[in-house]
C-alpha cells in the first residue's frame, strides 16, 4: 500500500475527521508510524500561491506570491503523536 501511494501522482487528502486507532498491538503501531511517516516526508511543505499584481515604476507590473503551508502534514503528524509515534514527538 505504501509503495503506490509513494509511486502514484495523485494527491493524499485527509480527512477532517482523520483518524487512527490501533488499540493494543504493537506491531500494528510501529507499521501505521512508518507508513504515516513516509507519507508525512512525501507531501511538500507548502506552496507558492499567486496572490495578485503590484506595480512599481521600475518594473512596471509584477506578480506577487504568497507562501501557504501545506495543512495535511500538519494532520498526519498530530495523528501520528496521539499514536505515540517517536518521529513525531
Amino acid at each position: 500500500m505504501l509503495e503506490s501511494i509513494q509511486n502514484s501522482n495523485t494527491p493524499i487528502i485527509v480527512r477532517n475527521d482523520f483518524n487512527i486507532e490501533v488499540g493494543k498491538k504493537p506491531e500494528l503501531r510501529s507499521s501505521i508510524c512508518f507508513m504515516l511517516k513516509n507519507i508525512y516526508d512525501s507531501l511538500p511543505s507548502g506552496a507558492f500561491i499567486f496572490d495578485g499584481i503590484d506595480f512599481s515604476e521600475e518594473y512596471d507590473k509584477y506578480p506577487i506570491f504568497k507562501y501557504i503551508e501545506n495543512p495535511e502534514k500538519k494532520k498526519i503528524k498530530e495523528q501520528a503523536a496521539k499514536l505515540g509515534c517517536e518521529w513525531a514527538k
